[in-house]
């Protein structure tokens, strides 16, 4: 029983340099653990293709969210954070996959045109069927739905 996430790629990362381009990594948090993207100099639509796999002691709750945040890495100093988004693990929980781009905020909680390309799979526990979230049904308003 896991939850997949493989870190596509992001687009249009704001550039947070003064004199180069942002050098951006991602960082995912699901339940208390943590788990970080190499970072990619100088540019600001970065492909990472990276999966990490989230073991599960229970079955994912259709409460259930993931945190992704981008970081411009320094060198020197603390990294910068660039922007993130809190994703709604509702609709992995009810089909067993999700792919999507998934708008992010800025640090400040303002509107920026990033976006964050996933791919979430979620291996449900045996006996429950696909998804074993709990309720089935249609995503929340504002959700996509990928079919």
């Amino acid at each position: 029983m896991s939850l997949s996430v493989n870190v596509k790629s992001a687009s249009d990362v704001p550039n947070v340099e003064k004199f180069s381009k942002s050098d951006p990594f991602a960082v995912i948090k699901f339940q208390e653990k943590k788990e970080k993207t190499k970072h990619i100099n100088d540019e600001l639509n970065p492909q990472w293709n990276e999966s990490f796999n989230f073991p599960l002691t229970v079955a994912l709750a259709q409460t259930d969210s993931l945190e992704v945040e981008i970081f411009d890495y320094e060198r020197i100093g603390k990294n910068k954070l660039i922007c993130k988004t809190t994703i709604s693990l509702r609709e992995v929980a009810r089909a067993g996959q999700h792919e999507s781009s998934f708008l992010m905020t800025a640090k400040d909680g303002s509107k920026t045109n990033c976006k964050i390309n996933l791919l979430l799979v979620y291996q449900a526990p045996p006996g429950a069927g696909e998804g074993g979230g709990g309720q089935t049904g249609g995503g929340a308003a504002g959700e996509t739905t990928v079919g």
